[in-house]
């Protein structure tokens, strides 16, 4: 992990290099004009008031929410935290800092969300929801999220929608910082940006611990008597991990061109069910990600923009569980995952009122499963690999006109997706079977119109399709718990939204309120059922429809922030007539920020007070078990002295509510945080900071 961050030094020391060079140079020229230097100069915002309120420049139609990180001062805060913050999303988390934890986006599966880094998708080795917590949030510039249906240009065609991460950005400015809190937990962080406006590089890397010794409440496994509930602390959910990330650009023809590194790596313990206490916890997990992406965008020529990225993502996860502690039977399973990305899109406006955008994009990714422990047993189940190759061709028009204070647009997507698969697979009780390539190809769609009133009214539409192709290992199996079945349809799903965006206009005050409705049927959803004792095949056997409600609101003075989002859903399993499990039908989080109304050259500060309310859901496809509602309440306050030296402080569920998430897993109840940081400025006098 030390190479990638001592080689974004070595690149940043060269960037620096140059820029003196080229400033040497300028010395003896005449400067330019005032109106050509602010053309060049790249946007710096301070706020978010400041963000110019125009049209997306992807899809004005499409639900998306953005959350700027870098200038966020919570303490310790992982992504999910941050998420809550959206409209129509659920995270899913298995436990404390560190454990599994996915996202929902309007009631879909955790699995229909698709994640990218910047362009480049991220998918799991076993085809399950990407894990947020092996990502941490300070290593990104922002989060973008998008509800439904994702424009074309970003590649995928989710049912539930996609979170893109863009990395940290800047120059000029390096940061050190610490950071404590409860349960053992300790994270050092290290940021180093240098460059100019016409190249630049950001190295980041960390390095944390966490006991997650938390106390939780035993009850025996049964729920209607209290004689035997007893307190325990949560055993073997250690946790060791380190992050590095290196972000370079470069102006390179009329774009710019990019390169990206991240390495995670994550070791710790396997936490038993609660009701399964053991005196000495054996189970172990392991987790290393690497990810290398090159990318270039831009300009060809008068009204066209290009962009193309090509990544490669490998990744290895561990898990032994010798005694089955944790799972049904004894394992010592390792999956190793090569995944090759190549994303191409173009746009060319033709006419002053048309553009038309195409798109390529294609990935091939290939499975190793193997399992020590049952090879002992079964060499024909031990271990095996898979290949599956997918991707999408697709081209979209855009209509758009503006005629005064009213502005217009419509755009009509259309896209092919297909994907392959295949094994060798070799059985001894059937002898030598041929490769099996299951394959499929499906058309997908998008539609959607906004209309814009004086930049403060916005009115939208959409439509879409979605699409989910079978994973490898649901296709193939693990060769141990996991039945592979080859004869698996995609998951598909329609659905559509309406909603509405006010941006009134009332200085000093900053105000937002969006409302959107949305509908969304699938089928074929994938499924797991028991077939014997230790094994699980999955099959295509659920319909679900989901219904649903989403606000947000925000409004701004320079001294005093509030904000809030709800969401209403009504999602059921339509072959049952029962709620989704997973799914609460209301969800709600709001925060009030208190600023330093005239922030003097020496303290910035603020304190904050944020609610979350997380209704009561099912835990299972029949509905029989509950998980309770619950209402964390946190409190924090960050202070930045001098520029340089920041403080922040965070108190997470503040009345201890505790209670339980997916898998009846517990989570942790009241924790402290405490991060105290250094921030440095480096480079030239009059070099931008854009490192926020």
């Amino acid at each position: 992990m030390a190479w990638l961050f001592l080689l974004a030094l070595v690149f940043g020391a060269w960037a620096q290099g140059v820029e003196m060079a080229r400033a040497q140079k300028a010395k003896g020229q005449a400067s330019k004009p005032p109106e050509e230097a602010e053309e060049e100069a790249l946007p710096v915002y301070r706020s978010r008031a400041e963000v110019p309120r125009t049209l997306e420049a992807t899809d004005p139609a499409a639900a998306v929410g953005r959350i700027e990180l870098a200038t966020r001062r919570r303490a310790l805060e992982t992504l999910d935290e941050a998420l809550r913050e959206l409209p129509g999303t659920r995270i899913q988390r298995s436990g404390a800092i560190g454990s599994p934890t996915f996202l929902s986006l309007r009631g879909a599966d955790p699995e229909h969300t698709v994640v990218l880094i910047n362009d480049m998708p991220l998918f799991a080795a076993d085809g399950s929801a990407t894990d947020l917590s092996m990502l941490p949030a300070w290593l990104f510039e922002r989060i973008e999220v998008y509800r439904g249906g994702a424009p074309l240009w970003l590649g995928p065609s989710p049912i539930g929608g996609a979170l893109r991460l863009i990395p940290r950005q800047g120059v000029g400015r390096l940061q050190a910082s610490f950071g404590m809190g409860s349960f053992g937990r300790t994270e050092g962080r290290l940021v180093a940006a240098t460059g100019s406006q016409h190249m630049g590089v950001v190295g980041a890397s960390g390095l944390g611990f966490a006991e997650n010794s938390y106390p939780y409440l035993d009850d025996g496994g049964t729920a209607f008597v209290t004689t035997d509930d007893r307190e325990r602390l949560r055993q073997n959910a250690d946790l060791l991990e380190g992050h590095t990330l290196l972000h370079a650009w470069a102006g390179l023809w009329d774009g710019k061109a990019e390169v990206l590194g991240l390495l995670s790596q994550r070791k710790g313990g396997l936490p038993p069910p609660p009701a399964r206490y053991v005196d000495t916890p054996l189970g172990r997990r392991s987790n290393e990600r690497w990810l290398f992406a090159l990318g270039w965008s831009g300009a060809l020529g008068k009204g066209n923009r290009f962009s193309s990225t090509v990544g490669v993502a490998v990744e290895e996860r561990k898990a032994s569980d010798p005694t089955a502690e944790f799972g049904l039977v004894p394992r010592h399973a390792r999956d190793r995952l090569l995944r090759l990305h190549l994303r191409t899109a173009t746009e060319s406006l033709i006419g002053t009122f048309f553009s038309l955008t195409a798109l390529l994009s294609v990935g091939y990714e290939r499975v190793e499963s193997e399992d020590r422990l049952l090879l002992r047993l079964d060499t024909g189940r031990g271990e095996g690999q898979s290949e599956r190759l997918s991707g999408g061709l697709g081209i979209e028009p855009r209509l758009f006109h503006k005629e005064g204070a009213l502005s217009f647009e419509a755009r009509l997507a259309g896209k092919l997706d297909f994907f392959g698969a295949r094994i060798d697979d070799v059985e001894e009780s059937r002898g030598p079977s041929e490769p099996r390539n299951p394959s499929g190809l499906l058309p997908q769609g998008r539609l959607s119109l906004s209309l814009l009133f004086e930049d403060w009214l916005k009115v939208v539409t959409s439509a879409q399709s979605g699409i989910r192709f079978p994973s490898s290992l649901e296709l193939f199996g693990d060769r141990s718990y996991l039945a592979g079945n080859p004869a698996l349809e995609p998951e598909q799903a329609i659905g559509a939204d309406v909603g509405f965006f006010l941006l009134p206009r009332f200085p000093p005050l900053q105000a937002h309120l969006e409302v959107r409705a949305f509908w969304n049927e699938a089928t074929n959803l994938i499924r797991y059922q028991r077939i014997a004792p230790n094994q699980i095949l999955p099959l295509n056997i659920q319909s679900a429809r989901i219904f649903g409600i989403e606000a947000s609101a925000r409004g701004e003075l320079p001294w005093l922030r509030l904000e809030g989002t709800c969401t209403l859903l009504d999602a059921r399993d339509l072959e049952r007539n029962l709620p989704l499990p997973l799914r609460p039908d209301f969800i709600a989080f709001a925060r009030l920020e208190l600023l330093t109304p005239h922030p003097s050259p020496a303290t910035e500060a603020m304190i904050f007070i944020e609610l979350e309310h997380v209704a009561s859901s099912t835990a299972d496809p029949a509905a029989l078990v509950r998980i309770p509602e619950r209402t964390p309440i946190g409190l924090g306050a960050s202070a930045l002295f001098e520029k340089k030296v920041r403080m922040e402080f965070l108190v997470r569920d503040l009345f201890d509510v505790r209670g339980f998430d997916l898998l009846g897993l517990p989570l942790p109840g009241r924790s402290f945080s405490l991060l105290l940081g250094l921030e440095e400025a480096i480079g030239p006098a009059d070099a931008p900071t854009l490192l926020r």
